[in-house]
């Protein structure tokens, strides 16, 4: 099904905004996440640097046997991410814990208490843990203390989420608008196309006046340029066409009465041989409309095939007694006396004998057609000099 031009190119443009688009929101969603996860774990060696200063603080070194610090992680209540005095939705949930140098769990939050030092290694890490997944930093100090912090990746991927809606919902609100504003942009300078197309659609079939458009687009330029060319020719084709019916009619007109004639006195003749005689013309004259008949269309396949026709040997001498003897009845109706001089010598040429049959008929018809009653009409064929 064929589309507009309106929206072929609308659906272009919205295709190359697309494949800009598209790339850059792929490739801005990835550094979200990525920068988001480092700063998620830099949160993490935070938190574990500010749990071990508060557990040396607490004394939490000592190696004395005793229970660990049982600490009750605060969990937020907060479902919208509004910032209040209160506190945030956005705050993580974390787990930590600390050994002291003899790898005795001194300090854990009560979501860690079933994690042993084992659990993790040292530096950042993924653990399966309690039904969740966590993202784990664990620190080894220099004096044997072990920090651990963890947070789950639930936390940390909904807030990455949120973050990265409010990026995508702008976008995402902007392409229809922007639709929209691209379509009634097409629209508004396609306007010249749609003018053309009117114009067209008013135009007579016989108006042959340049199509012309005020401030035209330069991309159509040409387009006008050719459509006028094509009109030129349409015209001209027309002319050729009503002049063709115009000589066909006026040349076909003449054998015919002549055949009609002599047909009308072969019946009004009583003596056979009158009629014998008239049948005899006629069936000349019928012969010679055939002929015209044939020229004619062979013009017509000459005129459509742009004159690419054969040429062959044409004597031009009995062409034009040929065409004197057609419109003899002409000159015997007005008592013209008719001489024909020709060279001693056949004056052959190389031509199309159609058109050489048509044009010396013309001339002779109209010499006998405009030359006073009881005239005189001389017809010479001569070859001349044409240096």
């Amino acid at each position: 099904m064929n589309r507009s031009l309106h929206i072929r190119v609308v659906s272009y443009v919205l295709a190359v905004i697309g494949l800009v688009t598209l790339p850059l929101a792929i490739y801005g969603y990835r550094k979200t996440v990525q920068e988001f996860d480092e700063l998620g774990d830099a949160r993490l060696v935070q938190a574990t640097r500010t749990i071990d200063v508060l557990a040396e603080n607490a004394g939490l070194r000592d190696p004395q046997p005793s229970a660990p610090l049982d600490v009750l992680v605060w969990r937020s209540p907060f479902q919208e991410p509004t910032l209040t005095a209160g506190g945030h939705a956005y705050e993580v949930r974390l787990g930590f814990q600390f050994f002291n140098g003899a790898d005795q769990l001194r300090m854990t939050s009560d979501n860690f208490q079933g994690l042993g030092l084992k659990a993790a290694p040292e530096g950042f890490s993924d653990l399966d843990f309690d039904g969740s997944r966590w993202r784990i930093f664990t620190i080894r100090e220099e004096d044997g203390d072990t920090v651990r912090v963890g947070e789950r990746y639930d936390s940390r991927n909904s807030i990455a989420r949120d973050l990265i809606w409010e990026h995508v919902a702008p976008t995402l609100i902007a392409l229809p608008l922007l639709a929209v504003l691209v379509g009634w942009a097409v629209r508004r300078a396609l306007r010249p196309l749609d003018v053309l197309s009117h114009d067209l659609s008013m135009r007579r079939p016989d108006t042959s006046t340049p199509i012309e458009l005020e401030q035209a687009p330069r991309e159509l330029e040409p387009v006008l340029a050719s459509l006028n060319e094509l009109l030129s020719r349409v015209q001209s084709s027309l002319e050729r066409e009503r002049q063709f019916a115009a000589d066909a009619a006026h040349q076909l007109r003449t054998p015919l009465t002549s055949a009609l004639l002599h047909l009308d006195n072969a019946v009004a003749d009583e003596s056979a041989a009158s009629r014998k005689l008239a049948l005899g013309r006629a069936q000349e004259g019928l012969g010679r409309l055939r002929r015209l008949v044939n020229q004619f269309l062979e013009l017509a396949r000459w005129d459509s095939e742009s004159g690419d026709l054969h040429r062959d040997a044409v004597d031009l001498d009995a062409c034009v007694r040929a065409e004197v003897e057609t419109s003899a009845h002409l000159a015997a109706d007005k008592d013209l006396e008719v001489s024909v001089i020709c060279a001693d010598a056949p004056t052959v040429i190389q031509g199309w004998a159609p058109a050489l049959h048509a044009l010396a008929h013309n001339l002779i018809d109209n010499a006998f057609r405009y030359t006073p009653s009881s005239g005189r009409v001389q017809v010479r064929v001569a070859v001349t000099d044409a240096g």
